[in-house]
């Protein structure tokens, strides 16, 4: 577990913009399908910064964010964690796939920035009320 430590926080610094906190706008990436997250990192990377949030196995695809978070197995209190590190840095948008099994994640995060569903292949959203 240790020798993969370097390769999860590697930081190209000459490609990466501040990291705004608090805003920004979270991409959630986990479960979607193959190809539709690197089209999602490329159309959302705007003037604001991007952190996105992805299994391990989706690493490759992660390339051009600002930050990256992955989730692997975190057990009770590595969720915890994870949703008190989201609600703390007050996102101003979060961006999630509708084939996500964490449709759920919503609820945890309070205060509650405007979520949105993107399609299948990460190009349209729709707000979720």
């Amino acid at each position: 577990m240790r020798e993969n430590t370097g390769n999860l926080c590697r930081v190209d610094w000459s490609r990466v913009r501040r990291v705004s906190e608090p805003g920004g706008r979270l991409l959630v990436g986990l479960g979607a399908p193959r190809g539709g997250l690197a089209e999602a990192i490329r159309t959302r990377r705007a003037d604001v910064s991007l952190t996105v949030l992805i299994s391990p196995a989706q690493q490759d695809e992660a390339v051009g964010a600002d930050e990256i978070w992955v989730c692997a197995r975190l057990g009770p209190i590595g969720f915890f964690a994870l949703i008190r590190r989201i609600s703390w840095r007050r996102f101003e948008r979060v961006d999630q796939f509708t084939t996500s099994s964490f449709s759920w994640l919503k609820y945890c995060v309070w205060p509650r920035p405007p979520w949105f569903y993107l399609t299948r292949d990460g190009a349209g959203d729709k707000l979720d009320a």
